[in-house]
């Protein structure tokens, strides 16, 4: 680069000014938010960078305020168990004191063993039986809802596509 080019590219970055301002109250009010202060609001009418950096930050104080308000993810307990869980597996294969405490059982009686497997039996068949009704009610109530809609169909077409029963019958919704 020439001595001329670099003249010229130093004056036009003093025709436009600098980049960056550093305003105390801009950087007082991105640390405690709230409305935007009066001098402050005069400036950004002048400078463009600083408008961008008060809308940026704008965007994010809406933006945290909308994630205060909005209800966390209902599956989101379990899958942080199943993080805790899976970082416990890589832990548990690193180290052999953790294979250890893993693999490690008390010593039971048979009838306390076997409580544990009735104990266990008894979930799983509480947890079948509880998918099954579910699937059940699910089921019926897609067979509710489309007997409801060929009723809203029928009645529809008598009372808006035929209702001089030019038709010999109504087609079939199903």
């Amino acid at each position: 680069m020439s001595q001329e080019e670099i003249i010229r590219a130093d004056h036009d970055q003093m025709e436009k000014g600098p980049s960056v301002c550093t305003r105390r109250d801009l950087t007082q009010w991105a640390e405690h938010g709230g409305p935007l202060p009066r001098g402050l609001a005069v400036h950004i009418r002048e400078c463009p960078a600083c408008a961008e950096r008060v809308r940026r930050l704008s965007i994010v104080h809406a933006s945290l305020g909308l994630i205060c308000t909005q209800p966390s993810p209902a599956n989101l307990v379990a899958r942080s168990n199943g993080r805790g869980l899976r970082m416990l597996r890589r832990v548990e294969r690193a180290t052999v004191a953790a294979r250890r405490l893993l693999l490690m059982r008390p010593d039971l009686p048979r009838w306390q063993r076997a409580q544990i497997h009735a104990a266990r039996f008894s979930l799983a068949a509480a947890a079948s039986l509880l998918m099954l009704l579910m699937r059940m009610g699910i089921m019926t109530g897609f067979e509710q809802t489309r007997r409801m809609g060929e009723q809203l169909a029928a009645a529809h077409w008598n009372r808006h596509i035929d209702p001089d029963r030019e038709f010999l019958d109504p087609p079939d919704f199903a």
